[in-house]
């Protein structure tokens, strides 16, 4: 082709290579009208070449700036007066013909003439919308990722394929205690661990590349030397290819957590260790009742395992007759809300129960909503058997109190008695003038209730050594009959006065026994004297004394009024009386069988009594062992006391009481009798008395007045005057340790008040 043809042919050459390339292009001429769109100009816009042909290029090609929908100003001009390339400042926007919107990249380039003149421009541009979708869609993933890289409260690592350091978040840094992250990029990833830790880390990354993730916990200082403990996940970053670019690290503080976890496991071990050493048994059950854990106590008791008691399994050591009730209980306290409690029996190892008192509480949740029991078992059975203990001592305590009050009642009506016809007595001797009949009639009288009243005070005083353990026998060798005559002549006037019929039935041989004749006389006479009171006038009493397999039987029966069957354990206990009526109102003091019971067993005997009811008598039985030996077994009577000595000189007597009455009337007596008597009616006196009046003997009251008898007795043994004086003590104190406190404190004799007269004279003329 030739020069000319080639100019010839240059437009549509120009015209057929724009419409082929895949650019948009616009041609204007130089005032900037348009003069050719190719065909993408052409769908871009929205204008034909026909439409556009001529016209502005503001026209066909309206852009606006991308972010602040301004016009963007028509470049063709501009390029067209400068003779240089404009493209475009920012990102811009090609609203099309109808409306609709294309993101462009365009650049406006002058045409020249041969002469350099400008005469047209051409105007490029392409649809860059989805380029552009995509840089912004890479960007906002790139903030997102970057937002939660920094977000994330762990602390998190980027690692190139090598395992190298690239980045940290800032977070991490803080926890990290890292101050210059530049000075660590480039740092092995297991070089940031201590040494025991490293191999831990490369297997880590080796197996996330492998599997696409590991995991590890490992303990790690920070920057700044702190020890924490990290929970670490490691995972690999790939390309749409599959290609290794990244790793990605989030190590989780666990310091806090595990030094939580740590406590709380310590916490547990020391509950368990607690639990297990506690005496009550423990356990925890699940919002249904079922057993979950039981401590160690519970298995030593029970003999059981934790398998055999999941679930409902305790209830077959429960007491049969006690599931029902038991269980019904735990499930209304489920309903309810209430703690749980209630006390049962269960079977132990050897097959033996005890009574445990159990309690619950119920633990719930955040919710409210009923999570667990916890609950514990305690052993009362000792508390239950003490109390049942308790309870039968209060019924008894209350029992003994019944009878003591009703004691204190008898001993002031058996205290009255005598009392009134004393009293009575004195009247007829104060108005009997010179009637000697009388005034011995009433001293009768006195002497009779005196004798009673002594016996009173003698019971007390028995029953007080009894019970203490202090009284003492006195056994000799003696033989039953003599005692059965003693006991049946203290009561003959008593027998006679109700005229009773007394048999007496003893063995053909004598019988001997090693005992005190007193005290068993006072037991026969005890129980001839219950015979005799609790029998209607002209009733039969019957004695009997037979031997029987080395023993000495002697059995008191009546006719009487009889013992209730419920009675008969309790006849022997203190203060009781079968019959508390007022026509049997002399009873005594309800102690003479008390008395009985506890002077023959210390004789190694035993007593029983028996009766058919009310109205059918009653009968009791002595036993006692026989003395069996070589001796000559015939019985001699003690011989009679002697009668009192008549001392053949007047002694002269002090007589000290604070009670004026009884040291004036003892006074009296003495001086009767050919005494020469002086008085003091306190301690200080008596000494005083004594320096002045020199007595042969000082009859000494104990409980005196600023000094008392004792101390009286050591002032005057003091004196040199004061040894050969006789000290008698004459006392309302006469127990055995009162005797040893009196002799110790210098006396020769202890009398008890009121004092036998005939046995004082005795001790006097001695």
């Amino acid at each position: 082709m030739t020069r000319a043809d080639a100019l010839t042919n240059a437009p549509e050459l120009l015209r057929v290579t724009l419409a082929g390339i895949r650019d948009a292009v616009i041609t204007t001429d130089a005032d900037g009208c348009v003069t050719f769109l190719n065909g993408v100009a052409e769908t871009l816009t929205g204008w034909s070449p026909a439409d556009a042909a001529g016209r502005s290029l503001a026209d066909v090609f309206r852009i606006v700036d991308e972010a602040s929908r301004v016009p963007v100003e028509n470049p063709a001009p501009r390029a067209v007066a400068t003779g240089a390339i404009v493209a475009a400042a920012t990102p811009t926007v090609l609203v099309a013909r109808d409306g609709s919107e294309h993101a462009i990249e365009h650049s406006v380039t002058p045409v020249r003439s041969d002469s350099g003149a400008v005469i047209a421009g051409v105007v490029v541009f392409r649809d860059v919308t989805a380029a552009r979708d995509a840089a912004r869609m890479l960007q906002e993933s790139e903030a997102f990722s970057r937002s939660v890289f920094e977000s994330s409260p762990d602390c998190v690592k980027i690692l190139d394929p090598e395992g190298r350091l690239l980045d940290m978040n800032t977070n991490g840094l803080c926890l990290m205690e890292i101050d210059d992250l530049p000075a660590l990029r480039g740092r092995a990833w297991d070089s940031l661990w201590p040494e025991d830790a490293r191999a831990r880390v490369l297997e880590a990354l080796a197996a996330a590349r492998r599997e696409g993730r590991a995991t590890f916990e490992a303990a790690c200082p920070t920057a700044k030397g702190t020890r924490k403990w990290w929970s670490v996940a490691v995972a690999p970053v790939r390309n749409a290819q599959g290609e290794l670019r990244n790793y990605v690290s989030v190590s989780r503080d666990m310091t806090e957590r595990r030094a939580m976890t740590e406590a709380l496991a310590a916490n547990e071990e020391r509950f368990r260790m607690l639990a297990d050493n506690m005496s009550q048994f423990a356990f925890t059950a699940d919002a249904d009742g079922r057993i979950s854990w039981y401590n160690q106590r519970w298995y030593d008791y029970t003999g059981t395992t934790l398998q055999q008691m999941r679930g409902w399994g305790w209830t077959s050591v429960l007491h049969p007759e006690h599931v029902d009730r038991v269980v019904a209980g735990l499930l209304r306290s489920q309903t309810t809300g209430e703690v749980w409690e209630d006390t049962f029996p269960l079977r132990g190892k050897d097959g033996e129960y005890r009574w445990y008192l159990s309690r619950a509480v119920q633990i719930r949740d955040e919710q409210g909503k009923l999570a667990r029991w916890f609950g514990t078992n305690t052993d009362v059975t000792d508390q239950r058997e003490s109390a049942e203990k308790l309870r039968v001592l209060a019924a008894e305590l209350s029992e003994a109190d019944r009878r003591k009050n009703e004691f204190l009642a008898m001993l002031a009506h058996e205290f009255r008695n005598p009392l009134a016809p004393i009293r009575n007595a004195v009247q007829i001797v104060r108005r009997a003038d010179d009637d000697g009949e009388r005034s011995r009639q009433a001293s009768a009288i006195i002497e009779r209730q005196i004798v009673h009243l002594v016996r009173l005070v003698d019971d007390l005083l028995d029953v007080s050594r009894v019970s203490r353990g202090t009284l003492d026998l006195r056994p000799e060798r003696v033989e039953v009959a003599a005692i059965v005559r003693q006991a049946v002549e203290t009561l003959t006037p008593a027998i006679e006065a109700a005229r009773h019929r007394l048999t007496v039935t003893l063995p053909p041989a004598p019988v001997l026994l090693h005992a005190d004749p007193v005290r068993l006389a006072q037991v026969l006479g005890n129980l001839l004297n219950n015979a005799c009171k609790y029998s209607d006038p002209g009733a039969s009493i019957a004695l009997t004394v037979a031997v029987e397999r080395g023993e000495v039987v002697v059995a008191v029966a009546d006719t009487g009024i009889g013992i209730a069957a419920e009675m008969l354990p309790r006849i022997f206990d203190m203060f009781s009386q079968v019959d508390r009526s007022l026509e049997r109102s002399q009873g005594g003091l309800g102690i003479g069988l008390t008395l009985v019971k506890r002077i023959v067993e210390l004789h190694a005997g035993s007593v029983v009594v028996a009766s058919a009811g009310i109205g059918q008598g009653s009968e009791f039985v002595v036993r006692l062992p026989v003395l069996v030996d070589g001796e000559d077994r015939a019985a001699t009577e003690a011989p009679a006391a002697p009668a009192a000595p008549v001392s053949s000189a007047p002694l002269r007597i002090l007589v000290v009481d604070d009670n004026r009455d009884a040291a004036e009337s003892l006074a009296m007596l003495l001086d009767v009798v050919g005494n020469v008597t002086a008085l003091a009616f306190d301690g200080e006196a008596a000494v005083a008395v004594a320096a002045e009046f020199r007595p042969d003997v000082l009859l000494l009251d104990i409980g005196l007045p600023g000094l008392n008898g004792y101390e009286v007795a050591l002032a005057i043994r003091a004196q040199p005057w004061g040894g050969t004086i006789k000290l008698i003590a004459l006392t309302g104190w006469g127990q055995d340790e009162d005797r040893h406190k009196s002799s110790a404190a210098g006396f020769d004799a202890h009398l008890v008040k009121p004092v036998d007269f005939d046995a004082l004279q005795r001790l006097l003329a001695s």
